[in-house]
């Protein structure tokens, strides 16, 4: 099981020492930009995660699987994939 932790920024300062052009001038937009591209798929992906499974969960029941086994392994699917201890029991 994964350890969460709470945390809580109050104030956050933004502080750059630099000599010369930054990499804003080097690399131009590209070099936030990028970093925030991969954060906002990485999110996107894991909240598609259930939607994802529910559609294998419909693919195995159109192999004429049980209903209940289906969804169980499905739910255990999504959680593993959230971080969740869902291996063989309840996604809760």
């Amino acid at each position: 099981m994964l350890a969460t932790t709470d945390t809580q920024l109050r104030d956050v300062t933004r502080t750059v020492e630099q000599d010369g052009p930054g990499f804003a001038v080097i690399l131009g937009p590209a070099s936030t930009g990028c970093g925030w591209d991969g954060a906002l798929l990485g999110l996107a992906r894991h909240l598609k995660q259930t939607a994802t499974c529910d559609l294998w969960q419909e693919a195995h029941l159109a192999t004429g699987a049980d209903p209940h086994q289906a969804h169980e392994a499905a739910a255990s699917t999504a959680a593993f994939y959230r971080g969740e201890d869902a291996i063989g029991g309840d996604a809760a």
